[in-house]
């Protein structure tokens, strides 16, 4: 803690500032306790980022700046106080889902946002809606001359605030030293209704370089480094305009319209971030809303329908159009992509003049019907929330000699039709020769207003009956063998019936019962149940709730807009326990799952220590979460923890529960977690068995030697060594290392130029020759304390952004693990050498896999967050925490166990073992889209089988920070599916398996077939088995 608030820590956090009077996290007091509640916005506004107006927030009256008093792996303990003497003392533990508030001398203060009732007692109050995420739009940017000044026009598509609007320009020649970014002010007005905005930037001279900023949702240009290429215009004659547009994504469309004469003369531009080779490349498919028939062609531009700009990168299209109503549109460059994506025919854009162009497909406008509800039964059902991504119950009533069967399905994503949706339906007797799948229709199904509930009526002769669902494009349920092993039910037995969002018995996929908690004393005024009603107007019939529990009895008052007042029902101020609680989202006034922590609540846990250990071929990570217990609070002792799935898989003491909770999620009883996993090797040779398998076929064996050969010849390490940043460095000497290890094992000697060429970059960027540049030799941070590159010449102030964030301490995991691998190739057969520079190496595997707490120097393997079990790339600059590349932070712990092994130092190999395996865990589960997991991915990443960036509050689908060239399909998903393979190593076959690529190469095979639709493309599909099967055989 000391050096955590040492006040010479300075940094570029922009959220969580660390230098006020030495007292951190200043801007916790406007948020309160759930500071970091960014992973999802309510089920009313789904996309919403975390402003501090949604949910529950608890605090005391004039508290100031939150205090950080104690921190750990798993924890954080914050104290509020104000000049009354009060104190609030908050506990923060990863996986605690009660959340514990200790006050001394002070009243709660509660403010619910969108409070709807306590206690079932009607509440007035206002429900703001925070901005989404996806409110951001897109923009681009043109250039022009008053003069010699330059004047920037930004073009977007949703109007923003003109304070949320930044730029930086400057001469060309002097853009390196003068780029800083301006808030608009007088210089900026507005037109357009706010989606236009002129800056004069009374910036003169010839040629000028500039950027955008719209602070929070895109910077132009879009997809490369602002500063190192920003846009450029050159003042030639007086306001001549740039031709350079600058796009926020790599495709963007823009569609204007001029009615007249009830016609329609419209406009479509389109942006790439790649140039189309000819115009006739392009096609265009538009027509009004009322003449889109979903079957409307593409037609090819050429030179008189459409315009390219001269860099090839900006096409429009004029039409004129019979008609004033909205226009329907799609594009296809041919070869490259479609968009929309899929379904183009059925969602086309849509632009309805005089309103802001929609930039994803929009759902047909005409409302669905409400449902056929068939009984109570099912209104029951429909107030519960789908604890899954697919819930099913079948509903019979009897109808003369059968049955009138309605098969609800509940979705947690909504669908966009019920064209989307189809069933199997038939008796059991029946199901092997007639189980073809049936499209819905206004007829045979009802969709709800949310779109998440499809109800399907159906005569059956019998009571027992099979049914499989799918949804097109998304998922078939049951998901394995659906023709052979459907859902079956009985409507003579009451009892096979799912339960509300359980799946019937006959799936893999069937969930824990909803048990109700048994009841459990709890004194009266210590409990109040909030709800809280869904912002936004989507879900009136539904609210979330939220439950208080005090340590003794207490009273409140209703004060506006969502605050309550707390205060001892004995009179005096409170000291004591304040515990909050959610208790999921369901229809308004279910309360069933608000019980739910009531066995729960009187204890909590407190500074959890972390300790790791190794048996044999086993390791264990050990989570005690020194419980404490509050006197009187009521419940039974016993401390629930929440579970993240690969917990799961790991968990060897306490049992999970079989229950379901209010968040989804799996909860264990117990005062201490052992989670126990078989370690990964850690030797970063060769597998002798795959060697020989090589060895054993000539052919193979002499196409291994050849690479050995050229990469030896081409590897460019000695070049270089002494330039590159740390990254390029790294990547450069593993490599090198890698095939050295390869050269041994195939009996060539290519390893001696390799092992010379690794050595002297070694002694280089262990200082032990010192002969870098300043910039790139290593010094010992004494405030932050870690390994610094300062990245700049000397006497220069250290540059945070460079070496992708290094100085910041941000990749050092990536970096140091390339140079980790490559030390422990070369202590293995050098071990002199490595006994000579033994605390050298050290140094490296302190700072990014130092395993004790007693370690003053280096925190506890400094990337590695113990709970979610997978690291975060991110150093201490401000916003949320986000990991790119996950099979570098894996070959990171490899390198390390690896070291360790080499070195002969146990605690070492130990510990890179335990950080390996548990990060191959989490990976496999966060990063992976596999059949057992797909259901915790939105649906688009479930189409592309991996993750580009995982982030504290998405998903990411694509990389998006460095280039990939080209950057469309299907170059950037090759990008997006190689940062998570690289560099493949001796445990690179753990997690790249054939679950993993056979979900990658099947989208890559749907994806080539969607873009190459014609015969002559068999021969890429031909080559693409060859490849899978090839690549299969090595993962075996």
């Amino acid at each position: 803690m000391d050096r955590w608030n040492k006040a010479s820590r300075t940094d570029e956090m922009q959220q969580q500032t660390l230098t006020k009077v030495g007292e951190p996290w200043n801007k916790i007091t406007s948020m309160g306790t759930n500071a970091k509640q960014m992973v999802t916005g309510p089920d009313g506004n789904p996309f919403g980022t975390f402003s501090g107006k949604s949910g529950v927030r608890v605090g005391i009256e004039n508290s100031g700046d939150a205090k950080v008093t104690a921190m750990g792996e798993m924890y954080a303990n914050f104290e509020f106080a104000n000049n009354n003497g009060g104190n609030m003392e908050v506990p923060l533990v990863r996986g605690s889902p009660i959340l514990t508030h200790l006050f001394t001398n002070a009243n709660p203060q509660v403010t619910a946002f969108c409070l709807a009732s306590i206690n079932g007692n009607p509440v007035q109050s206002s429900c703001p809606v925070e901005a989404q995420g996806r409110d951001g739009g897109e923009g681009y940017t043109s250039a022009s001359c008053d003069g010699s000044n330059l004047v920037i026009t930004l073009y977007m598509t949703k109007q923003q605030d003109i304070s949320k609007i930044q730029w930086a320009a400057a001469p060309s020649s002097a853009w390196r030293s003068s780029h800083g970014m301006h808030t608009c002010k007088d210089e900026c007005t507005v037109s357009n209704g706010g989606k236009t905005v002129t800056i004069r930037t009374h910036v003169t001279g010839g040629t000028f370089s500039f950027a955008v900023n719209v602070i929070g949702s895109y910077i132009l240009p879009y997809g490369r480094s602002w500063i190192d290429q920003p846009i450029t215009h050159t003042c030639g004659n007086r306001g001549k305009r740039a031709a350079e547009l600058a796009c926020s994504k790599s495709f963007c469309h823009f569609p204007t319209c001029n009615i007249q004469n009830g016609k329609n003369n419209f406009q479509l531009t389109i942006k790439l971030d790649r140039p189309v080779k000819k115009v006739e490349d392009v096609q265009f498919a538009v027509a009004t809303e009322n003449s889109w028939d979903g079957h409307h062609p593409m037609l090819s531009c050429n030179a008189n329908t459409c315009q390219l700009s001269q860099d090839k990168k900006t096409v429009t299209t004029r039409r004129l159009l019979n008609s004033a109503t909205p226009v329907k549109y799609a594009v296809n460059v041919i070869g490259t992509f479609i968009q929309p994506p899929r379904n183009w025919h059925e969602l086309p854009f849509r632009h309805e003049c005089g309103s802001s162009p929609t930039s994803y497909p929009v759902p047909p406008t005409t409302p669905s019907p409400n449902p056929i509800i068939p009984g109570s039964s099912v209104d029951s059902y429909l107030g519960y929330s789908c604890k899954q991504s697919f819930c099913h119950l079948p509903v019979c009533v009897v109808n003369g000699a059968g049955y009138d069967v309605a098969l609800i399905v509940k979705l947690s994503q909504p669908v966009s039709d019920l064209n989307k949706v189809q069933f199997a339906f038939h008796t059991q007797d029946t199901w092997a020769s007639h189980h073809y799948m049936a499209t819905c229709s206004q007829s045979t199904c009802k969709l709800s207003s949310d779109h998440k509930t499809i109800i399907y009526r159906k005569y059956s002769p019998s009571s027992r009956v099979s049914y499989a669902v799918n949804i097109i494009g998304r998922f078939v349920m049951p998901p394995s063998k659906w023709t052979e092993t459907p859902y079956a039910h009985d409507c003579r037995n009451p009892q096979t019936t799912p339960r509300p969002g359980v799946p019937s018995q006959n799936t893999a996929n069937t969930a824990p019962p909803t048990v109700k908690p048994r009841p459990v004393n709890i004194a009266p005024n210590t409990r109040f149940v909030l709800e809280l009603n869904e912002p936004g107007n989507k879900l009136p019939q539904q609210t979330r709730k939220f439950v208080l529990y005090f340590s003794e009895a207490m009273t409140y008052r209703v004060g506006s807009n969502g605050q309550l007042e707390f205060a001892p029902q004995a009179g005096g101020v409170f000291n004591g326990v304040l515990q909050m609680a959610y208790g999921g989202a369901n229809v308004r006034g279910n309360l069933d799952m608000a019980s739910f922590h009531d066995k729960y609540i009187g204890v909590y846990p407190y500074k959890p220590d972390t300790s790791y250990c190794v048996s044999g071929d086993k390791g264990y990570i050990s989570f005690d979460w020194n419980k404490r217990i509050v006197n009187g609070m009521g419940g039974t002792g016993q401390l629930l923890m929440m579970l993240m799935p690969h917990h799961e898989q790991l968990l060897k003491s306490p049992a999970i529960l079989n229950v379901n909770t209010p968040y989804t999620f799996k909860v264990a009883v117990g005062d201490s977690w052992q989670q126990e996993m078989p370690l990964l090797p850690a030797s970063m040779e060769p597998d002798v068995r795959d060697v020989n398998k090589v060895k054993a076929n000539s052919a193979r064996r002499q196409d291994i030697l050849n690479a050995i050969a050229t990469d030896t010849a081409q590897l460019p390490l000695s070049s270089v060594c002494g330039y590159a940043d740390s990254y390029g460095v790294g990547k450069f000497i593993s490599a090198a290392a890698r095939v050295a290890s390869i050269s041994r094992a195939f009996g060539t000697n290519h390893y001696q130029k390799l092992d010379a060429q690794i050595k002297n970059c070694l002694e280089k960027w262990l200082r032990i020759q010192d002969t870098l540049s300043d910039g790139n030799k290593f010094r010992y941070d004494t405030v932050w304390g870690g390994l610094l590159l300062r990245s700049g010449p000397a006497g220069q102030p250290i540059n945070p952004g460079a070496s992708f964030g290094f100085p910041i301490y941000a990749d050092h995991h990536f970096h140091l693990g390339y140079f980790l691998y490559a030390a422990a190739y070369y202590a293995k057969y050098y071990p002199s050498w490595a006994n000579i520079h033994r605390e050298r190496l050290t140094l490296l595997a302190r700072d990014v896999g130092n395993p004790s707490k007693n370690d003053p120097y280096f925190p506890v393997v400094r990337h590695k967050d113990t709970y979610t079990g997978f690291s975060w790339a991110t150093g201490i600059h401000g916003g949320e925490r986000q990991e790119e590349s996950s099979s570098e932070a894996i070959n990171c712990y490899h390198g390390l166990a690896a070291l360790g092994l080499s070195l002969g130092d146990r605690t070492m190999q130990h510990m890179g073992q335990l950080m390996l395996t548990q990060e191959l865990y989490s990976v496999r589960e966060y990063w992976q889209v596999r059949r057992h997991n797909r259901h915790l991915f939105p649906p688009v990443i479930q189409d592309y089988g991996v993750v580009g960036m995982l982030a504290e509050n998405n998903y990411f689908l694509y990389t998006l920070n460095w280039p990939c060239e080209p950057n469309w399909f299907p170059m950037r998903h090759a990008c997006l599916t190689g940062i998570q393979m690289i560099p493949l190593t001796a445990v690179s076959k753990y997690w790249v398996d054939k679950a993993s690529f056979l979900k990658i190469f099947i989208c890559l095979i749907t994806w080539f077939w969607s873009l190459y639709p014609y015969f002559h493309n068999f021969v890429i599909i031909f080559h693409l088995f060859i490849f899978y099967f090839s690549f299969l055989a090595f993962l075996r």
